[in-house]
């Protein structure tokens, strides 16, 4: 006698310089469900460039959201951003998956600033081109340090781990799987952070480019408070009501057009660097994302662009 298959359950959690993001996903018959979600707002310094700096902060603040959740014991899959990875797309000789996976320690030291002893590495074959006798292949790696600080965290706040994903990546599979891409069609999907911004070229559903800069909102936040003198919540506050349209000073303004238009500035190089190495170079579409993100000041690029809540 066969058994019906269970439906699975699983947890997405996203600890960023600046809040903790958690939800909860359910497998059912036409794919995964988003069923809850979950936001809380992490003390200042707490996360530096992906590393864990105030543990117990961070992981009360998570255990908080989990018996919010009540998801004690449950699957999860957490992220990893910031310096310590590396995410690019390289050239080798076709080869199986195999063979790929049992030669990629040696072939990755050249693409990878760090000691290959401190780093876990994964690939993923993109296109092979057999008659050319090359293949490209999306290289990954991250400091194992990062990924055993993040997984003490969701531990210690009562979760298992089971997967480590990339933040960037991440965001570009959800851009495929809620039907923003087409086949033949290139689009860029820029996901607005607290001090990072990740841009990923996706052509069809195929990584075509990805790069991070260390620029956010949480510079305009910074900026306010050196202005005005404030505490980080009170800086934090007027970048918040200027973002809703309500009234702050003068100043405030017009740093959130500086700060705007430096993080245009930077898409804007980078998807220039992008057409002008590769051969198939039309992005036809800019998806916008993220906790930064405000879809209203978002026009300072010249491309067609849309912003995802």
């Amino acid at each position: 006698m066969f058994g019906r298959r269970r439906s699975c359950s699983l947890v997405g959690v996203d600890i960023g310089t600046h809040s903790i993001k958690l939800v909860q996903l359910q497998e059912k018959k036409d794919g995964w469900h988003l069923e809850r979600a979950f936001t809380a707002v992490i003390p200042p310094d707490c996360i530096v460039d992906g590393s864990v700096i105030n543990f117990s902060a961070v992981a009360e603040c998570l255990r908080g959201l989990v018996q919010t959740g009540k998801l004690e014991g449950s699957k999860c899959v957490i992220s990893v951003a910031g310096h310590s990875t590396i995410i690019k797309k390289i050239t080798l000789p076709s080869m199986t998956l195999s063979e790929l996976q049992e030669s990629i320690g040696w072939e990755a030291e050249q693409y990878i600033p760090f000691d290959i002893k401190e780093v876990y590495v994964d690939v993923q074959i993109v296109s092979n081109r057999e008659s050319e006798g090359q293949m490209d292949v999306l290289l990954t790696a991250v400091k194992k340090s990062l990924v055993n600080e993040l997984t003490q965290v969701a531990t210690d706040a009562g979760l298992n781990v089971v997967m480590t994903d990339f933040a960037s990546l991440a965001v570009i599979n959800a851009c495929i799987f809620n039907g923003y891409t087409a086949p033949g069609e290139i689009i860029a999907c820029v996901d607005v952070g607290d001090k990072l911004t990740s841009i990923g070229v996706l052509n069809g559903n195929q990584v075509a480019f990805n790069r991070d800069i260390s620029t956010g909102s949480g510079t305009l936040t910074g900026a306010i408070q050196n202005l005005l003198n404030v505490r980080y919540e009170e800086a934090e506050e007027l970048k918040l009501r200027h973002s809703r349209g309500e009234e702050v000073e003068d100043g405030v303004v017009d740093l959130g057009k500086r700060v705007a238009d430096v993080i245009a500035m930077e898409v804007q190089r980078s998807l220039d660097f992008f057409t002008a190495t590769s051969i198939s170079s039309d992005i036809a579409r800019v998806v916008v994302m993220g906790g930064g993100c405000d879809p209203a000041s978002n026009g300072a690029s010249s491309r067609n662009h849309e912003a995802v809540p």
